[in-house]
């Protein structure tokens, strides 16, 4: 993997010097690259007929257990209500179950753990767990406007929360947006200073928006709600208030400068900060539709897949440190650890007429996250697919939008490469997640295989190679 990591970034180099020269001696336009939408790199263009597709019909619901026989009085004494609920469910409708279970997995309804720790084990199953994203009072809302046909109460449908699945209350968010954080800490010191009485952005949505989930409300092209405004107190404009901004700053390192993200403590006047908090909100609200609309476009990706189709879902992990069951004191408090790289993929492939996704994990002793190595990666997540389904032609590729790894004018041209190591591939398009909002499945992959590893060295087994990482992770969940 490091010698294709190298040779693939001296082939980049040669793309750049390329490159420049063409700066040098002609003038032209370079088109702005819109990260909102799925960028496609036709690699091939047949005069192939369009292949009709499957019309896909859902399967009707069944009706719900009210035809279920009553207990008889003396057993119903000796069972206490929860034995009582939980037998009905099991006999009731399982269809509805997992409707319900996967409304709570999905990703715009709650967030999985990327930590190795974050896991829970029950009943003998070991799942990663995940967050949810908003209160299960609007959630159940929200489940009841997609379904009209189902009607479950509050109560159980809190019940049929899965157990993985948890309310937001300890966890410490470390990869949250910038646009949503400096939001809710606007509102936050605006809330202390008792001008506005809502509490973050999900409330400032509740209040602005018909339906926060709704596209024209978020746009603010709905009739009903796009004339709505947050509505403040009365307040002393002649004393400073204190709120926090996460912004990025330049520090000088010897002879250059980087850019570092700081948080940062500003005094300001009320009015000035309503006035900042309003000029935020257009900019918040494109965010947010883009983000809404990423996700359903996915989700229908997905569900419409084609058997000449894939869908590679990628990301890099936290880099994992070496470990082994006995460590001298140098190696332990020194910083001489070694590392590998962790790139994590979850491939989506129809297979009948169920889609179904394959979890990999390409591991590699260098420990760069720029474009030849993201070539290299790919070019091996690509080779398990094309080994499960021989005849794929078009492949979506999903990934967050960092300048460094994933979106730079060197992906480009590794698309268009990609046609002389996989000759079958006609089609190639290349989607980028919102800023700050690219978690998602290969998370999860890369905290269970760094758990893995980690369960290998407490059973007294060095995991201190290259070599010694995928044979310690081959344990399958």
């Amino acid at each position: 993997m490091t010698l294709l990591i190298k040779k693939y970034q001296k082939r980049c180099r040669i793309l750049t010097k390329k490159l420049n020269k063409i700066k040098e001696n002609q003038a032209y336009t370079v088109w702005e690259e819109n990260i909102a939408l799925p960028t496609q790199v036709p690699i091939h263009t047949p005069s192939s007929p369009d292949a009709a597709k499957e019309a896909t019909t859902e399967q009707g619901i069944l009706k719900s257990s009210g035809n279920l026989k009553r207990r008889p009085s003396l057993e119903f004494r000796k069972k206490c209500f929860k034995d009582r609920f939980q037998q009905k469910i099991k006999q009731g409708n399982d269809s509805i179950q997992e409707l319900i279970k996967s409304f709570y997995e999905d990703d715009i309804n709650s967030r999985i753990g990327a930590g190795k720790k974050q896991y829970v084990k029950k009943f003998g199953i070991i799942k990663q767990k995940r967050y949810l994203l908003d209160s299960v009072k609007n959630l159940h809302k929200k489940f009841l406007e997609e379904n009209p046909n189902i009607l479950i109460s509050y109560v159980t449908f809190t019940r049929l929360r899965p157990f993985w699945v948890y309310l937001p209350r300890d966890d410490r968010e470390t990869c949250a947006c910038m646009a949503h954080t400096n939001i809710d800490l606007m509102i936050l010191a605006l809330k202390k200073n008792k001008i506005v009485d809502i509490r973050n952005y999900r409330d400032m949505l509740h209040v602005l928006c018909c339906d926060k989930y709704n596209k024209k409300c978020v746009g603010r092209d709905c009739k009903t709600c796009k004339n709505r405004v947050i509505s403040y107190n009365e307040f002393n404009n002649t004393d400073e208030i204190e709120y926090h901004e996460w912004c990025r700053d330049k520090k000088k390192l010897s002879s250059k400068e980087i850019n570092i993200v700081k948080k940062f403590t500003r005094k300001i006047m009320p009015k000035d900060l309503i006035l900042k908090l309003e000029h935020s909100l257009p900019k918040f609200f494109i965010h947010t539709v883009n983000i809404l609309n990423q996700h359903q476009a996915v989700t229908l990706l997905k569900e419409s897949l084609n058997h000449d189709e894939t869908l590679l879902h990628m990301d890099f992990s936290e880099n994992y440190s070496y470990k082994f069951a006995e460590e001298v004191q140098s190696l332990h408090f020194g910083g001489s650890r070694g590392q590998v790289s962790l790139h994590t993929v979850v491939a989506y492939l129809k297979e009948g007429r169920e889609t179904v996704n394959h979890c990999l994990c390409t591991v590699s002793e260098c420990t760069r996250h720029d474009s030849p190595a993201v070539w290299a990666h790919l070019q091996k997540a690509l080779q398990f697919v094309f080994e499960k389904c021989p005849y794929i032609t078009t492949a979506h590729i999903l990934t967050d939008s960092p300048t460094s790894q994933y979106r730079n004018k060197q992906i480009f041209y590794i698309l268009t490469q990609l046609r002389d190591t996989f000759p079958s591939l006609k089609l190639v398009t290349w989607n980028y997640q919102e800023s700050g909002h690219g978690k998602g499945a290969p998370d999860g992959i890369g905290a269970v295989v760094k758990r893995t590893a980690d369960h290998q060295v407490k059973c007294g087994r060095d995991v201190g190679g290259f070599f010694n990482i995928p044979c310690s992770c081959s344990r399958k969940y």
